[in-house]
């Protein structure tokens, strides 16, 4: 039998980009007030409700409630807080039959708890463990530090989280620190068991996006890719001297201790930021991520191979491409999942969800395509 590899189809929302951190490998965020409106958000859920999206995978700056523009901009709207904003997000989401994965920054307690009711996992990069970075590329980012981050982690374990992390590969840590910190995660998940997969992210230079929108231009670079099977315009930019190189023996060495560390998770490399996905893919990874319909709204100029030029080069190599949720099988229950979320997931993606113990045992009740404004008009245009 073919060894599988999963990915999840997705679509990204970049509720808002403004950030109070000043990462200096960081194009994604603004600080500038960037905030979508409601009407913007309830057409995007649409069109992800008509491309056979699963996953709604919602990405924000850190605390961007920080920015005045963006205070001004919720109340306006009538939320009491950011969070609030994304959990009314999340429940829109839902009613269209996507399930949320929020990726915010670093959260209060809280705050993950308000989040736990409307999604189905949620994620924070640990990014790097090292403290030393504190002081080169996370200057004037008071919420890298791996501490903050480290106990945020530890929050959603102790609240049943179905939680992503990993580590960012290439920011000018040593290899040393780069095992510390798949170390630092695995400690958390052996205290909590929380840890669905780990994602080892190469760093690339980004240019900068002043007065353009990111999600526009990934949007664009990931229809043109998927429709001609060629990325064109990928730039090739020098490593800033803070940056450390990255080759792909280090990415095998990253997977072998992942692997060693925390046999029971997911190891997630991106396909879209370097061409050795496939030999890593040789190398033990297990996963490929949200193949995102709209593209990579934080390297908008690498757009992901659409699941069917993925599935074409790992048939190629003797693999299998599956395709998961964004929250994996054996989380799929009453202690990690909120009712009404697992509601969507036994009405919609039954097929996806173990047998054991899941509650399998009538066939679903059938969602009417009139519940899901569009549905029957868009289907023709599911994504492959």
């Amino acid at each position: 039998m073919r060894r599988r590899v999963t990915f999840s189809r997705n679509l990204t929302l970049s509720l808002s980009r403004s950030c109070r951190c000043y990462c200096k490998y960081c194009a994604f965020a603004t600080h500038q007030a960037h905030l979508y409106a409601p009407d913007e958000v309830i057409e995007i859920l649409d069109r992800a409700a008509g491309r056979n999206v699963k996953e709604l995978l919602v990405l924000t700056g850190e605390r961007p409630e920080v920015n005045p523009g963006v205070r001004a901009k919720l109340d306006e709207h009538g939320h009491e807080d950011f969070t609030a904003y994304v959990v009314w997000t999340c429940e829109r989401a839902l009613e269209r039959g996507l399930l949320p994965h929020t990726n915010l920054g670093v959260l209060p307690r809280e705050d993950l708890a308000r989040l736990r009711d409307v999604t189905a996992s949620q994620g924070l990069m640990l990014e790097s463990a090292s403290e030393r970075l504190m002081q080169t590329v996370h200057a004037g980012s008071p919420s890298k530090h791996p501490a903050r981050r480290l106990e945020m982690i530890d929050a959603a374990g102790e609240l049943r989280i179905p939680f992503t992390s990993g580590i960012l590969v290439g920011i000018g840590e040593t290899e040393q620190e780069r095992i510390a910190s798949l170390e630092a995660i695995a400690d958390v998940h052996r205290e909590h068991g929380h840890i669905q997969e780990v994602i080892l992210q190469n760093f690339v230079p980004h240019q900068r996006y002043y007065g353009q929108e990111p999600a526009q231009i990934a949007e664009q670079a990931a229809r043109e890719y998927w429709r001609t099977g060629v990325a064109d315009g990928r730039p090739e930019l020098p490593l800033p001297e803070w940056a450390s190189p990255v080759r792909i023996d280090d990415m095998k060495r990253l997977i072998a201790a992942a692997r060693r560390l925390m046999p029971d998770v997911g190891i997630q490399v991106p396909p879209n930021l370097a061409d050795w996905w496939g030999e890593l893919v040789a190398a033990g990874a297990t996963d490929l991520g949200g193949l995102s319909a709209n593209g990579d709204h934080i390297s908008p100029e690498h757009p992901f191979p659409s699941p069917h030029q993925v599935r074409k080069e790992l048939q190629r190599d003797g693999y299998a491409l599956t395709e998961r949720l964004c929250v994996y099988p054996r989380y799929i229950d009453q202690e990690w999942i909120a009712q009404g979320v697992l509601d969507t997931i036994k009405a919609r993606y039954w097929s996806f969800i173990p047998r054991r113990g899941s509650g399998r045992t009538e066939p679903p009740t059938p969602i009417r395509p009139s519940l899901v404004p569009g549905a029957i008009e868009r289907g023709a245009k599911a994504f492959r």
